[in-house]
C-alpha cells in the first residue's frame, strides 16, 4: 500500500480511459473552467481534464498527441500536459509548469523545439519553458521571456516558420497587437489603432494572416484580420451583444469562444467574401481556450514550412544553474518564501518580488489573484 500522498497523486494524475471503440477523434478542443470537450462536426466525442476546476488557455502539439491547459486553482502546478492513447483517450493530467503568482493567460506552444511560451497578464510577462520529452521530476518554473511595464499581455500565437510569437495586450488605455522573435528580441507593435482589448489571437501561417478579436467599449465587437506584419487590416465581423474571447483556425474554418452567449462559434473561411454569417458550432456555460486539431497549419503541410521557415531563428536559452550554498539559500526568501535550489523563490500569499520582500496591499492582492470570476476581464484600475 503506498502512502496517502502518493495514492493522492495518483488519484489526480491518471484519468478515466474511455474505451477506444466509444469515441472517435476530435476536430475541435473547447476549454471551459472545469472541463476540455473535444468535437467532431458539433458532437462532443470525449472530455478531460475534470479533476482541475478553474482553466482557461490551452495549446495543441500535433506531434506527439499533447494537450497543454492552464488551471489558476491548483497547487500542484499551473500549466499541466494531457497524454493520449493515439487519438482517442486521455491517460493523465502532469503538472509542467510551477504554480505561478499570476495566473497564466494563454499557451503557445512549437513542437519544432517542444518549448511552451504562456502570457500571465496583469503579472506583465511572457514565459517559456523548454519542456522536456519523458517527463519530469516536478513541474518547473519556466524563465522570463519579455517583462513589460503597463502592457498586459493576453493571448498570444507562435509563427514557427518564421520564427515569431504575436500576442494581444489589453491595457485599455494602449491596448496593441505586437510580435517578437522567438528569443525575444526584436519586440514590434504592428496594431495600435482602434483597439480597446484584443483578447484572441491566432496566426494562419499557409495564408499569412493574422485574427484577432477586439471588444470594443460598451456593447460593441469586431474580429478582425491582417498580414503578418500588421498591414491590410480588415473587419471581418463587427456587432453587438458578443463578447468574443478565444480564437482558433483550421484548414476550413475560424471558430472563436463568446462569453455573452455562451458559446463557440464557426464561420467558414470562404464565406469571408461573401458577407457570411457565423453559426453556433457548441452552446457551452463559459467557453474560454479553443484548440484546433489542425490548427497548426505546418503540421498539415510540412513542406510549405520548410520552404519558408527562416534559417536566422534564434531560440531562446536556457539559463546556466547556478549552485548557491545552503546557508545563503536557506535564508534567502524573506516572509515565509520558498527557495528553489536555482535561487527562485516561491513567495507567500501576500508577497511578491525576487525575493518575496514586498507586501502586496490587500486590495490589490484580491485584484491580482482574480482571474476570470466574473464573465469579464476588468477594464479598469489596471496599473
Amino acid at each position: 500500500m503506498g502512502s496517502a500522498k502518493s495514492r493522492g497523486l495518483v488519484l489526480f494524475t491518471v484519468l478515466a480511459v474511455l474505451a477506444s471503440d466509444a469515441v472517435r477523434a476530435w476536430d475541435l478542443g473547447v476549454v471551459t473552467r472545469t472541463q476540455i470537450q473535444l468535437l467532431k462536426q458539433k458532437v462532443v466525442e470525449n472530455t478531460a481534464a475534470e479533476q482541475l476546476k478553474e482553466m482557461v488557455a490551452a495549446a495543441y502539439d500535433p506531434v506527439r498527441k499533447i494537450i497543454y491547459v492552464s488551471d489558476s486553482n491548483t497547487k500542484s502546478g499551473s500549466i499541466f500536459r494531457i497524454r493520449t492513447v493515439g487519438d482517442l483517450a486521455f491517460v493523465g493530467v502532469e503538472p509542467i509548469v510551477t504554480e505561478q503568482f499570476d495566473a497564466v493567460q494563454g499557451i503557445a506552444f512549437d513542437d519544432r523545439t517542444y518549448t511552451l511560451y504562456w502570457t500571465t497578464g496583469i503579472g506583465h510577462t511572457i514565459n517559456y519553458l523548454r519542456v522536456p520529452e519523458n517527463g519530469t521530476k516536478g513541474p518547473l518554473p519556466g524563465h522570463v521571456l519579455l517583462t513589460f511595464k503597463r502592457e498586459i499581455p493576453q493571448g498570444i500565437a507562435i509563427d514557427s516558420c518564421r520564427g515569431y510569437l504575436y500576442w494581444t495586450n489589453i491595457y485599455h488605455l494602449n491596448a496593441t497587437i505586437e510580435r517578437s522573435r522567438l528569443d525575444g528580441t526584436d519586440r514590434q507593435v504592428i496594431v495600435h489603432e482602434n483597439l480597446f482589448q484584443p483578447l484572441g489571437i491566432a496566426v494562419d501561417m499557409e495564408q499569412d494572416l493574422l485574427y484577432w478579436t477586439n471588444e470594443r467599449e460598451g456593447l460593441y465587437y469586431s474580429i478582425e484580420i491582417s498580414d503578418l506584419n500588421g498591414g491590410s487590416r480588415k473587419t471581418l465581423i463587427q456587432g453587438t451583444h458578443h463578447q468574443p474571447f478565444s480564437i482558433a483556425l483550421d484548414d476550413q474554418n475560424l471558430y472563436w469562444s463568446d462569453w455573452t452567449n455562451n458559446a463557440v462559434y464557426m464561420l467558414p473561411k470562404s464565406s469571408f467574401q461573401d458577407g457570411g454569417r457565423p453559426e453556433v458550432y457548441e452552446k457551452v456555460y463559459s467557453p474560454m481556450g479553443l484548440i484546433s486539431k489542425s490548427g497548426n497549419m505546418t503540421f498539415i503541410n510540412e513542406t510549405y514550412c520548410a520552404i519558408n521557415r527562416s534559417e536566422d531563428i534564434v531560440m531562446p536559452t536556457e539559463p546556466t544553474p547556478t549552485l548557491i550554498p545552503y546557508d545563503v539559500l536557506r535564508n534567502l526568501c524573506k516572509n515565509n518564501g520558498v527557495p528553489h535550489a536555482n535561487g527562485t523563490c516561491t513567495c507567500a500569499i501576500g508577497f511578491i518580488g525576487e525575493y518575496c520582500q514586498t507586501a502586496v496591499l490587500p486590495d490589490k492582492l484580491v485584484y491580482r489573484r482574480r482571474v476570470f470570476r466574473k464573465s469579464r476581464l476588468p477594464v479598469s484600475g489596471l496599473v
